[in-house]
């Protein structure tokens, strides 16, 4: 038998799960932690994966033309997004707070933050918001 002449089975194409403004801004006020705040209305303003999150260094961010500076993203190309004046006083006040050094959300221990932490960020938010996640 010849392994070229195998045909692979096709994929589902399953159209995503787009949550109402009600369910973002429920999920957006459940954490009272300011930097896991920021994290996620980032994510969700900017339009940002958890990667890209999580490669932000403070540079990135420009107050005075509010824009967020996206370096070697998908496809190792670099973007730009708009930053909302809401979310760049958030930023002012988490940056007071924490003073980053190197990454824009450092872990505990001052290197990167994990994408797992943040991936348990959201999941918990999606529970206190009561929000299935289909």
């Amino acid at each position: 038998m010849e392994i070229e002449k195998i045909h692979r089975p096709k994929r589902e194409k399953l159209l995503p799960n787009v949550l109402s403004k009600e369910e973002i801004k429920m999920i957006l006020e459940t954490h009272s932690n300011i930097k896991y705040k920021v994290m996620l209305s980032l994510i969700y303003s900017c339009g940002l994966r958890r990667g890209e999150l999580l490669q932000l260094k403070p540079s990135d961010i420009d107050s005075k033309r509010n824009i967020v500076i996206i370096r070697q993203a998908k496809g190792k190309k670099d973007r730009i997004t708009p930053l909302s004046a809401k979310i760049l006083e958030m930023l002012r006040a988490y940056y007071l707070t924490y003073k980053p050094k190197v990454w824009l959300f450092e872990g505990q221990s001052g290197g990167q933050y994990s994408e797992q932490s943040l991936q348990s960020i959201l999941k918990q938010a999606l529970l206190k918001a009561k929000i299935k996640n289909q």
